[in-house]
Order: structure tokens, then sequence, then C-alpha cells
């Protein structure tokens, strides 16, 4: 791999999605689609 695209997304499509400008998301290759979802960072445990 080693290399990036980038690519534009209708605005529609993310005001739908309230997605930000930068927001940072994860793609998956599903077979010949892409599939792109918010990034969902892990939560961070609390010490007590």
């Amino acid at each position: 791999m080693g290399r990036s695209l980038g690519i534009t997304l209708p605005v529609e499509f993310l005001d739908e999605l309230k997605w930000r400008e930068k927001q940072k998301v994860t793609v998956k290759l599903k077979g010949r689609s892409l599939i792109i979802r918010d990034l969902v960072p892990a939560r961070r445990s609390r010490k007590a």
C-alpha cells in the first residue's frame, strides 16, 4: 500500500450524515465496494 488518494463526496451526503470537515473516517474494501464509516475511537477506561 503506502499511497493514498483523496476523493470528493457530494456535500448533500455529508450534510445528511452530519460529518464535519477533516473528520476522521475508516475505509474498508468489501468485494468491489468501499465502506466508509465514521471513526469511533475506543473509550479510555477511568481509574477509580
